[in-house]
């Protein structure tokens, strides 16, 4: 027979109970830990390797498009969302809209004509006159770029009269400054490259390669010269300008976007620098696209650029724009909806009901009726904001409070 020798096993067995819990809590803890660990690499995964489309469609699962139109956003098992008071201004073809299509392009009429040994009558074999002509169709015809040199010279005029007396009395006309001093460049040239460049996105090497099939070998620093000297000597006089009427409209824009600049003094190549742009908004009487380089997103960069501006700042919420003075914030609603998209569960296909879908669908309501109003006059669209969307918002904002005081007390 054992004896017990002096243990406690009521204390023994309440020790062990205690630890049975510790290390339940601890596992719980463990198991919390792994289960976000497991989100964060599967939210940096599509981060990396996901599709960069935001649409519900590109998500997975069985959703409509932002930009449908609203009749298709409705859910019958919802409550019917319906614009009474808005009409979408969707264009209809009409009689004649390929004529005004075409109205602003230059027209030439190409007639089609007998040989003369066709116009013989088959009936008398009387010689036929023309009697009329008949619209066949429009044709677009395209006429390729091509190159040609405007050799510059000046005429030189002398008095003959003057000459005979013995005197030499000669005259020539002004020469107009070239566009950039020393070179064979020209307005439309110069244009053209950077039209290439920023609007539609052609680098200079491939330039490069355009202007030598037309048949000039015009190198990619002899462009980027072009540019850097017209920039500086030639658009930053308008470019002033045109932040003189920003800073005195009511709204505007903001954005930054990281560039990498290579050799640039005192940074590394990977060393991320901005391109801060600014804009006007869509209703502005002057459509204005402002981008500003900097070399950090430190937020004195935007209270510089906005120094005696007094509207609303509309931004992506970025700290950088709250301490702009005499400046209101408004945030944008694609940005709010990102945070929804980037929390969405792994499994795609059993998530109706998780609150990043049930978030999402409520902004686009929000987005439908902005693609309702886009034609409607700024007047026009506050009124049907302040009637349509706010009773949405608030909505949006009372839920988010409600599912975030459950979450927190659960």
């Amino acid at each position: 027979m054992i004896e017990n020798a002096g243990i406690d096993y009521k204390e023994l067995y309440l020790q062990m109970q205690s630890a049975v819990v510790a290390l339940s809590k601890t596992l719980e803890e463990i198991q919390k830990e792994n289960k976000n660990l497991k989100e964060e690499n599967e939210y940096l995964k599509r981060k990396l390797f996901g599709t960069k489309s935001e649409t519900s469609k590109s998500l997975g699962f069985e959703q409509l498009s932002l930009f449908d139109e609203a009749e298709a956003e409705a859910n019958p098992d919802e409550e019917q969302f319906i614009l009474e008071e808005v009409k979408f201004n969707k264009k209809k073809k009409y009689k004649g809209q390929l004529d005004d299509k075409l109205s602003k392009l230059p027209h030439i009429e190409v007639i089609m004509t007998l040989p003369e040994s066709e116009l013989v009558c088959p009936v008398c074999n009387s010689k036929l006159v023309p009697v009329g002509k008949k619209f066949v169709r429009h044709e677009i015809e395209f006429v390729p770029a091509k190159l040609k040199v405007r050799d510059v010279y000046t005429t030189t005029y002398e008095c003959r009269k003057c000459r005979a007396n013995g005197k030499s009395v000669m005259k020539s006309p002004g020469i107009p400054e070239p566009v950039i001093p020393h070179s064979y460049a020209s307005a439309e040239s110069v244009a053209f490259v950077m039209k290439q460049k920023f609007v539609n996105g052609v680098p200079l090497y491939r330039q490069e390669s355009e202007w030598k099939q037309m048949g000039l070998d015009l190198s990619r620093t002899t462009m980027a010269n072009w540019i850097i000297y017209s920039s500086e000597h030639w658009l930053k006089p308008l470019t002033d300008r045109m932040h003189e009427i920003l800073l005195e409209s009511k709204h505007a824009h903001a954005d930054e976007t990281p560039v990498q600049v290579l050799n640039e003094p005192g940074k590394k190549a990977t060393t991320k620098s901005y391109m801060w742009v600014y804009s006007s908004i869509k209703e502005s009487a002057y459509p204005i696209r402002l981008f500003v380089y900097a070399p950090n997103r430190c937020g004195y960069n935007p209270q510089i650029f906005f120094n005696g501006f007094h509207g609303t700042v509309i931004s992506d919420a970025y700290s950088g724009y709250n301490n702009i003075e005499g400046c209101v914030n408004a945030y944008c609603w694609a940005h709010a909806r990102r945070k929804f998209r980037d929390s969405l569960p792994n499994n795609l296909e059993n998530s109706e009901n998780t609150l990043p879908i049930i978030a999402m669908n409520k902004i686009k309501k929000l987005f439908a009726i902005e693609k309702e109003i886009e034609a409607l006059s700024p007047d026009k669209k506050v009124k049907i904001r302040q009637l349509k969307s706010k009773p949405l918002i608030d909505d949006f904002f009372s839920w988010c409070k409600s599912n975030q005081n459950a979450t927190a007390s659960a």
